[in-house]
């Protein structure tokens, strides 16, 4: 036993210690799980268990394919917390990176539109032709407008999943709308967006008599010059009642109009550069779709919460649900 002690580095008592105590540390390296090999000391985390509903949640909806992220592990963690009446329990980043750790949970990817951009020709456009362009308006009257395809039924395309485990999503759903966004440089006016559908007349319409944003109807529910020639008189008819005048940059789709209006200016940005260039682009499309998808993943666990479903992709909403979503966005 000296030798041993020796060769393990530790004093002969420390061996002893641990000898005597062998049956107890076994039983809770039982009790720790894959966890136990983490480990130093035998103390318990008041949050173990905690961790433990937190884990099993997560493999059950894992299991039914629903992408779950940081963001949502942490409003979970904090519900099941107060379900717990834990206090001082905060669901840190730092608590989230060990909880990811110790569990061995790892991001995955479940299974545009920028062409080679000439930055100089951007940098030229920026330092030359949007001075000019911007003479006489403030940031509150310079407006940007732009439409997104969105899979109104399409989950996040990744998730935290277990290290090891094969990533699958469920079958892709190709439910399509097309959303117009537009809003002022400062921020103050987000215009009620205009959402394209494919039916005029949606089944899930009947017997509403307001909606949540704007919507229209084209064939394959893209933008047509009509559609946006409406959007254009419309913002118009608005900045005019509000005696704004204002200036409106446009990407230079087929369908966007050059119209000549009394209170709107069009100017449109150099082809092949909105990339970088226009600002809808460069971080607010990004950021309204993943809080739409945050969105529709919480409605996804209320769905399997009811046990109405046992696979997130089966649980679809109609195109009015879609609605109010893209107006919370």
């Amino acid at each position: 036993k000296v030798d041993l002690a020796k060769s393990l580095g530790i004093a002969y008592s420390t061996l002893q210690m641990i000898l005597k105590l062998e049956a107890s540390v076994e039983l809770n390296a039982e009790k720790l799980g894959k966890i136990a090999k983490k480990r130093k000391t035998l103390k318990t985390s008041p949050y173990d268990e905690l961790e433990k509903i937190l884990m099993n949640w997560f493999k059950e909806n894992r299991a039914a394919k629903i992408p779950i992220n940081g963001s949502i592990l942490r409003e979970k963690a904090l519900e099941i917390a107060e379900r717990l009446k834990l206090q001082g329990f905060s669901a840190s980043n730092g608590w989230i990176d060990r909880l990811k750790k110790r569990n061995n949970l790892c991001f995955k990817s479940i299974c545009g539109e920028s062409d080679s951009v000439d930055m100089t020709t951007v940098q030229q456009w920026i330092e030359e032709t949007l001075p000019n362009l911007l003479k006489g308006y403030n940031p509150i009257d310079i407006f940007n407008a732009d439409e997104t395809g969105l899979f109104f039924n399409l989950l996040p395309n990744k998730t935290l999943t277990i290290k090891g485990e094969n990533c699958h999503g469920g079958k892709l759903s190709k439910m399509r709308l097309t959303v117009l966004l537009c809003a002022n440089a400062d921020g103050s006016q987000k215009l009620t967006p205009l959402v394209i559908g494919r039916a005029e007349k949606p089944q899930c319409f009947k017997n509403i008599m307001s909606f949540p944003t704007d919507y229209a109807s084209s064939k394959k529910a893209w933008m047509m010059q009509a559609l946006f020639e409406n959007f254009l008189r419309k913002l118009d008819k608005k900045m005019s009642f509000q005696k704004h005048n204002i200036i409106l940059f446009l990407d230079q789709c087929t369908a966007h109009l050059n119209l000549k209006l009394k209170n709107v200016r069009i100017e449109f940005f150099r082809a092949n550069c909105t990339s970088k260039l226009q600002p809808l682009d460069l971080g607010i499309i990004r950021s309204f779709k993943e809080s739409y998808r945050k969105q529709l993943v919480r409605k996804s666990l209320m769905f399997l919460g009811s046990g109405d479903f046992q696979d997130a992709s089966k649980a679809k909403i109609n195109v009015l649900e879609a609605l109010n979503l893209i107006s919370s966005a």
